[in-house]
């Protein structure tokens, strides 16, 4: 239990930082550590160290370390989904539904990359997560699914894509390079603008109809 002149110093603690309320402190530090760490190694004294609070405060807002951690998760699968809808619904009703792949999978890898430690926590912890935490978490997951669907049907009925690709297949395999990339990529070696080139040349390459006109 959290006394009242410990949780009375974490809110005066959490005033002098503007725009960052206390919960908001301990998820930042915890999706950091799960990122940084995986879920067997993230431990409460650590988040709280970065968090700059006492351990016993982070009780106060999250009953157990698995319920903060799934709030981590869940933040970050929803920043995924809500950059891919932003950049497609950008998109002008011209593009075609080859772009449209595109346009979603360079939003993908960039949140997983760039937005926040949540995202990347989220793509790295997914699999190593309790199963009931997992299916909890699947509605999500399974929002997101539908998207991509709509735009793997959307490409082979208008023949922008080989029409003898498994969509379930391909999105499968797509998720899982966009997603490793947060476990290799250095911005030092390769330019993020570069490796979002290179993800779309690979994409169009590998998708795009084997049949091409010479004209």
């Amino acid at each position: 239990m959290v006394s009242a002149s410990t949780r009375r110093a974490d809110e005066e603690d959490a005033a002098a930082q503007p725009g960052r309320d206390t919960r908001t402190r301990i998820l930042e530090a915890a999706a950091e550590v799960l990122r940084s760490r995986g879920y067997g190694g993230t431990r409460m004294a650590e988040i709280a160290e970065l968090a700059e609070l006492q351990a016993a405060t982070i009780y106060y807002y999250f009953p157990n370390r698995e319920d903060m951690i799934e709030s981590v998760i869940r933040e970050g699968e929803a920043l995924i989904i809500a950059r891919a809808k932003e950049a497609l619904a950008a998109l002008p009703d011209s593009v075609s539904p080859l772009d449209k792949i595109c346009t979603a999978a360079t939003a993908h890898l960039d949140a997983v990359l760039s937005i926040s430690s949540f995202s990347a926590a989220s793509t790295r912890n997914f699999s190593h997560l309790p199963q009931e935490m997992q299916d909890r978490l699947m509605v999500q997951r399974r929002e997101y699914g539908r998207l991509w669907k709509q735009l793997f049907d959307e490409a082979l009925e208008s023949g922008a894509i080989g029409g003898a690709i498994d969509w379930h297949v391909a999105y499968q395999l797509l998720m899982g390079s966009l997603n490793s990339a947060a476990e290799w990529w250095t911005p030092e070696r390769t330019p993020k603008s570069e490796l979002l080139e290179t993800t779309v040349r690979l994409i169009r390459r590998a998708f795009q109809p084997p049949f091409r006109s010479a004209g």
